[in-house]
């Protein structure tokens, strides 16, 4: 049977907050265009993130996040994420890498 799909992130509100997807199961990262027609720009896998826009000052969010199946994320503020990334290197090392990666796709 088809899975049911679960809007997590609606497209064009406020990018306040980056989401780190902490599941296994997929999520897919969709745009629609001016004249209504949805494209898949991304399938998101276990240790993916969305929403990372915020960071660099992004007010809103261009694509929707939903999840494939049931799934579970784990929200962080811009603020926490911010504390992080400058207190803890690795993990900002490691947050950086993911995103030119994922970027250069």
């Amino acid at each position: 049977h088809k899975p049911r799909l679960t809007p997590l992130v609606p497209p064009r509100i406020l990018s306040s907050s980056p989401c780190t997807k902490c599941a296994e199961e997929p999520v897919k990262l969709t745009v629609v265009s001016k004249i209504g027609k949805e494209a898949t720009i991304g399938i998101l896998n276990d240790g993916d993130s969305f929403g990372e826009g915020c960071l660099a000052g992004q007010p809103l969010r261009l694509c929707s996040a939903t999840a494939m199946t049931d799934c579970s994320v784990m929200r962080i503020d811009k603020k926490s994420m911010v504390e992080v990334l400058h207190r803890e290197h690795a993990f900002s090392d490691m947050f950086v890498a993911y995103l030119l990666t994922r970027n250069i796709r």
